[in-house]
């Protein structure tokens, strides 16, 4: 079965670090949660995934546009945040180049909300390069306000939630079934008594004759 191929754009980089509030720049948020994004694609066995940068590096417009279309991208999605000089603005929304692509859009906007309880700002047309000159489906994410500080919090503590809810739209467009796998339970751990002694020194004897054969063994005291 071939797999879906799937290109991640981290918006930004290098010496173009988006929108700033104070330290915390747009373009390392962007790059932290697609790399994110990529670790659960490949986990599902069902994609192929390209990263238009997986460090602080810049690429133009064009080189990353041209990049998706030459690997043949089945679907594209730029990963940004939003930034206005209105501080009290917030919330997640989703750009599609035309209403009449907006199918993937709908769905990455959805599968965020899903995890994140974020103000739904919607589904927009907008003439970005970016979903305007690839070749297949294609949306560009604006995850929150980096400008407001609600949203900011939000934005350095759940990127890898930022990631799921992706992930997830991303599932659904394809109507894809997948159960993210649970961190491994702790075994129990067991412990083996070697002997009870009332004298100190009979306990230390054989101690020290088990850790001469390599066992780990220690005294407590009850």
């Amino acid at each position: 079965m071939n797999k879906i191929k799937i290109y991640i754009d981290c918006g930004h980089g290098g010496n173009d670090s988006g929108a700033i509030n104070g330290r915390n720049k747009e373009s390392n948020i962007v790059l932290s949660v697609g790399l994110y994004l990529k670790k659960l694609l490949l986990e599902t066995g069902r994609f192929e995934v390209k990263l238009s940068r997986e460090s602080d590096n810049y690429k133009t417009l064009e080189q990353r546009s041209s990049e998706a279309n030459t690997w043949g991208a089945d679907i594209f999605v730029s990963i940004h945040t939003n930034s206005a000089t209105n501080k009290s603005a917030n919330g997640v929304e989703t750009y599609c180049y035309k209403f009449k692509y907006r199918k993937l859009a709908d769905h990455v906007n959805n599968g965020i909300l899903q995890v994140i309880p974020l103000n739904n700002r919607g589904v927009k047309e907008g003439n970005f390069h970016v979903i305007r000159e690839t070749g297949m489906s294609a949306c560009l994410t604006e995850l929150a306000f980096i400008s407001n500080e609600s949203d900011l919090q939000i934005l350095l503590n759940k990127q890898q939630d930022f990631a799921l809810g992706i992930f997830k739209g991303i599932l659904d467009y394809y109507h894809i079934d997948y159960t993210i796998p649970s961190e491994p339970e702790h075994k129990p751990l067991y412990i083996v008594g070697a002997g009870a002694f009332t004298d100190i020194n009979n306990a230390k004897k054989l101690m020290n004759e088990l850790k001469e054969k390599g066992i780990d063994v220690y005294i407590h005291m009850c």
